[in-house]
C-alpha cells in the first residue's frame, strides 16, 4: 500500500491525510486473502506461488507498522513472525502448512477488531 494510493483518493494534496486505523485494518485483510490464497496453492504442491503470496501478506503488514498504534503494532509484529514461519514450514510440509493455515486464518479472521482499545 503506497501513499501515492491514499492521495488519490483525497479531493486535493491538502485534504490528505492517511486514517492509521483504516490503512491497519485494509493491509490486515489483504494479508488474510494473500494467506488464503498460498494455502490454495500448498493444496495443489505449488510451493513456488505460495512462498510469493507469504511473502506479499508479509510485505503489505511491514508497510504499515508505522501507521499502527504502538500497543497494537506488536500484533502485526506476531503476524508477520507467524507467516515467516508458515513459509518456512512450507518449504519441509506443505500438507501441514496449509491445515495449520486454516486453523490460523479461521482464528484471526474471528479475533480481529474484537479486542479492547
Amino acid at each position: 500500500m503506497t501513499h501515492n494510493l491514499w492521495a488519490e483518493v483525497a479531493q486535493s494534496d491538502a485534504d490528505f491525510r492517511i486514517n492509521g486505523e483504516v490503512a491497519v485494518e485494509v493491509a490486515f485483510q489483504r494479508a488474510q486473502s494473500r494467506k488464503r490464497q498460498a494455502m490454495e496453492f500448498l493444496v495443489v504442491g505449488d510451493i513456488e506461488r505460495a512462498n510469493r503470496r507469504f511473502q506479499e501478506a508479509a510485505g503489505v503488514l511491514a508497510e504499515v507498522l508505522v501507521l499502527d498504534s504502538p500497543a497494537k503494532r506488536q500484533e502485526l509484529e506476531a503476524e508477520i513472525a507467524l507467516i515467516a514461519s508458515m513459509r518456512h514450514e512450507a518449504q519441509r510440509d506443505s500438507n501441514l502448512t496449509s491445515k495449520m493455515m486454516s486453523i490460523d486464518i479461521t482464528g484471526s479472521s474471528r479475533s480481529r477488531g474484537r479486542r479492547s482499545a
